[in-house]
């Protein structure tokens, strides 16, 4: 339905064009009418519930349609909005992503220590399928020759890292180097997802950062500012703001549900036999006492542990990313 939406909007804008004759009329109402009808007859409500898998597949489209292209326009506005009042704001970020999708345990029997990975396995596919799309692009379209433009000499030296030995790139040291960045990105795609090992990767989105820095001061230095706005600099304010990860998942759960965990674990410790039935006030004044002087992984004890417990410490494991 989100592409079917999209696709009609596209066309809409388009009206102006068809009513002048710079289009096909009949070609754009058939188009037109196609997409109106598979909406028409289309089930707005499913009669099955969807499940968390299809909530985080749901909620992750919007992101390369509109999320990603809209905040990193905004952040960069922002940031000129500011400089005009002489305000250095480079390396804040007015927005920054969050969700609970995977993540709310509280009242959702659904939500597990699996669909907390699927959500946070599905949201880096997202962003770094994104910034691979994007240097793709970018190493399409930055032909630009050393013998009309000059090039930093740490941008020949990753453009020498590339495999991309065609002989066509011999003048062109920004493609390659955008095709070392891609290999990189690629190959940590395929790491994260299909276990792989390729050590041409990146280990951190600030490896990532350094590279299109590179690539920018250098077009800075030599007259082609002008070539890092567009695509270059949003990809670059998109590193800033979702990272390797797109958005923080918030993990909910009944407080209840952490009472009756945490009064196992101080049990099994021996450091407090009858944790909820001490006040409010004995309650806060022992965990920070034991978060203060004595901050030990209770989990770690290897004693038998209940399903409730068990499940809660497997939903809190931290996801690699």
């Amino acid at each position: 339905m989100l592409d079917l939406t999209n696709k009609i909007h596209h066309l809409l804008r388009k009206d102006r064009d068809c009513k002048e004759g710079a289009i096909n009329k009949r070609k754009w109402n058939d188009n037109l009418h196609r997409l109106i009808e598979l909406i028409m007859e289309t089930d707005m409500i499913r009669e099955k519930k969807l499940k968390v898998k299809n909530e985080i597949r749901n909620v992750t489209d919007y992101y390369n349609t509109s999320l990603i292209p809209a905040i990193t326009a905004l952040t960069a506005q922002y940031r000129k909005e500011a400089a005009k009042h002489g305000i250095d704001v480079s390396t804040a970020t007015p927005i920054t992503m969050g969700m609970w999708i995977g993540g709310d345990r509280d009242g959702n029997p659904f939500v597990t220590a699996e669909t907390l990975e699927i959500s946070a396995t599905t949201q880096a596919e997202v962003i770094l399928n994104y910034y691979i799309h994007k240097i793709e692009e970018m190493y399409f379209y930055y032909a630009v020759s050393s013998s009309i433009s000059h090039v930093s000499s740490d941008v020949e030296k990753m453009a020498a890292l590339s495999s991309d030995t065609s002989v066509y790139r011999e003048k062109e040291p920004y493609r390659k180097a955008f095709h070392y960045i891609l290999e990189r990105l690629q190959n940590t795609y395929s790491n994260f997802t299909q276990n792989t090992n390729h050590e041409v990767c990146y280990a951190t989105v600030e490896q990532f950062q350094n590279d299109l820095l590179t690539i920018e001061k250098s077009l800075i230095e030599n007259n082609d500012a002008i070539l890092t706005t567009g695509s270059f600099s949003e990809v670059l304010q998109a590193t800033e703001i979702f990272g390797f990860y797109l958005a923080s998942i918030d993990l909910r759960q009944d407080s209840s549900v952490l009472e009756a965990c945490v009064a196992e674990l101080l049990k099994s410790a021996n450091i407090e036999q009858d944790y909820s039935s001490l006040d409010e006030e004995k309650k806060c004044a022992l965990l920070l006492d034991l978060l203060t002087n004595d901050p030990r992984i209770l989990s770690a004890t290897h004693t038998t542990k209940s399903e409730l417990l068990s499940k809660d410490l497997q939903s809190s494991k931290p996801q690699e990313s």
